[in-house]
């Protein structure tokens, strides 16, 4: 899905060596970043990591004055502001990028954020984390394309290593896998 939202002059490479996908023919963007992200945490800054290592321009939009600091030092493209603050995202490149990625813990900026962002940039796709199923709906209702929930991946992840420790095939875990994501965040077993 992000591909569609890169100008066509943009290919697919796979570096020989490391394996690593890269982008051939990427020249520095002026008009501003293709992902805007907003938190600097861990999931932050490991999308940062890839976005860098792919090519992809990016900026990150952090609340903690201090995080910017260390991050700006390290050379990353971070700016302090608060997602409910339209300038600090004008700021952070919302209005330019196709993908703004919400990775903060506090839902109720989360939900006044996502609204704000689909206001400046109804075309931008979306994605935010969300601790709990039961913050994904409200996210949703105000604009946000992708919501993933900690609580449900974190399930997935450990049922599956669960049955892989136990011998199970990686079809039947791929099933189950399926059958869960199936039922749309339901508590009942599959």
């Amino acid at each position: 899905p992000l591909v569609r939202f890169l100008p066509r002059s943009r290919r697919w490479a796979t570096d020989r060596e490391s394996g690593a996908l890269r982008f051939e023919g990427v020249e520095h963007d002026d008009e501003g970043p293709i992902v805007t992200i907003i938190g600097a945490g861990v999931l932050g800054q490991n999308i940062a990591r890839v976005l860098r290592s792919t090519g992809i321009t990016y900026r990150i939009l952090e609340l903690n004055r201090e995080t910017v600091g260390a991050l700006r030092a390290q050379g990353e493209p971070a700016i302090a502001g608060d997602i409910n603050d339209p300038s600090d995202l004008r700021a952070a490149g919302v209005r330019s990028s196709s993908v703004v990625v919400v990775a903060i813990n506090d839902h109720a900026a989360v939900v006044h954020g996502v609204a704000t962002i689909r206001a400046m940039r109804p075309d931008a796709h979306i994605i935010v984390r969300a601790r709990y199923v039961r913050d994904s709906e409200s996210v949703s209702a105000k604009g946000a394309d992708t919501v993933v929930v900690e609580e449900f991946e974190s399930s997935i992840t450990i049922f599956a290593s669960v049955l892989r420790h136990l011998g199970v095939d990686d079809d039947a875990i791929a099933r189950q896998e399926s059958i869960l994501r199936g039922t749309t965040f339901s508590s009942e077993a599959p």
